[in-house]
């Protein structure tokens, strides 16, 4: 966990549940206690205090996980026609750099576009996954802070205009989660994909291999 909170500081920058760990660290590295005991016992204590705040409020914060490709993602959601399957759809929007070379201001980031949109049905549902139902009130607590994470993505942004105007053909690509996931599972690769102008369509199945499914 300790670890965790060390690598979320170098990927994501300064969190609240980052800073008694950090704080402990450095009054044991500066203030010089001459007592190895009393330093470990200090950082011991931050990292308690640390873990807490994780365990509360989460650590993470995927709006600082930038894309590489050229393209601000644009995100819908819908439901398939025939079978009624939750779809996630990911797509390229404005570019991040103008022709100029000037960047442009990056979209509003919508804080609905959530990890785990169906919020506690989704928790109960991973837990029930993760170990047996009757230990769900044991793992729960952990996976709690995955409900705070926001997708960074631009709910119902226009579609780069360079697909409109047939100037670029528009690729689909159509990526089927893995047994127990779900379409927002693998958001990181699909708004990878769609940052190098890929429509990406990832679908929630019906076929009880998805983690959760709704009406």
């Amino acid at each position: 966990m300790t670890f965790l909170i060390v690598a979320g500081f170098g990927a994501e920058g300064l969190r609240l549940a980052q800073l008694p760990f950090i704080i402990s660290m450095l009054f044991s590295l500066f203030w010089n206690l001459h007592d190895k005991l009393q330093d470990i016992r200090f950082i011991a204590l931050g990292s308690i205090v640390s873990i807490a705040l994780f365990l509360i409020f989460g650590d993470c914060n995927f709006t600082r996980l930038k894309t590489s490709g050229p393209y601000q993602v644009g995100f819908k959601e819908f439901h398939s026609s025939e079978l009624s399957n939750e779809c996630a759809l990911y797509y390229p929007t404005i570019r991040a750099v103008a022709e100029d070379g000037t960047p442009n201001a990056p979209l509003k980031i919508d804080s609905s576009v959530k990890f785990m949109p169906n919020g506690e049905t989704q928790l109960k549902a991973m837990t029930d996954i993760l170990l047996w139902k009757g230990t769900s009130p044991i793992v729960y607590p952990f996976i709690k802070p995955l409900s705070n994470v926001i997708i960074p993505v631009a709910r119902d942004a226009p579609l780069n205009s360079e697909f409109h105007d047939g100037t670029k053909m528009l690729q689909p690509l159509i990526f089927s989660h893995g047994l127990t996931s779900h379409k927002m599972n693998y958001s990181g690769l699909c708004r990878e994909f769609a940052s190098y102008g890929f429509l990406v369509i990832a679908l929630n199945h019906n076929d009880r291999s998805c983690e959760y499914t709704t009406g």
